[in-house]
């Protein structure tokens, strides 16, 4: 008898009760998580493993919606980054500790309908919807690690490039929000994207305030020659004011929603259409 996919798979979100990637509108870290895991109840499965990791101990509030969501949190031992928040994000690796293939999910996430996906690759990744580091900065991070540098062309649009025009060719402007990894892969993997992140935090902190996660999440990844493939259309999907793009995209071929962005809001749609006066999208 076949396994179902969700058998194979645990869902691993991560975040703290703090103002921390808190949106404009209010919705706190734990306030996008528990909608989001919502969605994954209702949309989805009832049964897939979730996984809340975090570094800070948990109200009872919140372990108690926790606990009828059926998700098991889970705190880790340390943080990667007291500067740096996100950079938590990386103790998925040390603190997961099973046996299961995961699908990370950034709490600003929905999930619209069942989810499935080949699962040949080492790890599946997405698309940015913008070019938020410049190619210099990319040239500078690589050279002073000493990691050879990927081909592939830049692009304002790496996500729409590839809805669009089917492109897979473009450099690996990754956003991080939504990606699969191996079991087998995760302890080397996120060990070494945290010594990258270190490393990268450490050039660039005094240029950048942001971004430094996905920039050294695709150099960790062609670093340890992992076999990465881009995840369908439909997952990580990011339409939002400040990246537009795939506004005429169709809901029933979205299957994860990121609504990045300290500003944004989920979709709001009109049968099958993103309304985009409702979701604030620009016209």
């Amino acid at each position: 008898m076949e396994t179902k996919f969700e058998n194979n798979i645990v869902v691993i979100y991560t975040g703290d009760e703090t103002k921390t990637r808190e949106k404009l509108s209010g919705q706190t870290i734990i306030d996008q998580m528990l909608k989001s895991i919502d969605s994954v109840r209702q949309n989805w499965s009832q049964d897939v493993e979730i996984v809340f990791v975090h570094t800070e101990p948990l109200s009872e509030q919140t372990r108690n919606k926790l606990f009828k969501l059926n998700v098991v949190p889970l705190q880790a031992d340390r943080k990667v980054s007291m500067e740096f928040p996100i950079a938590n994000k990386f103790l998925v690796g040390g603190t997961y500790q099973g046996e299961k293939d995961i699908l990370f999910l950034d709490c600003d996430t929905v999930v619209h309908q069942p989810i499935s996906f080949e699962l040949s690759a080492d790890l599946l990744v997405a698309f940015d919807a913008l070019q938020d580091v410049s190619e210099e900065h990319y040239r500078k991070l690589y050279k002073t690690l000493g990691a050879s540098f990927p081909s592939g062309s830049f692009t304002g649009k790496p996500s729409y490039e590839y809805y669009y025009n089917d492109r897979t060719d473009l450099f690996p402007l990754l956003n991080t929000g939504v990606y699969f990894i191996k079991n087998e892969h995760k302890n080397v993997f996120y060990a070494k994207l945290e010594e990258n992140f270190q490393k990268t935090y450490e050039l660039f902190k005094d240029e950048m305030t942001f971004y430094f996660d996905q920039i050294c999440f695709a150099l960790t990844m062609i670093q340890l020659e992992l076999h990465y493939q881009y995840l369908p259309k439909g997952y990580n999907f990011i339409c939002t004011s400040r990246a537009p793009y795939l506004k005429h995209w169709q809901k029933d071929k979205i299957f994860i929603e990121h609504y990045a962005g300290n500003n944004s809001q989920p979709l709001v749609f009109n049968e099958n259409k993103i309304d985009l006066i409702k979701s604030g999208i620009l016209l």
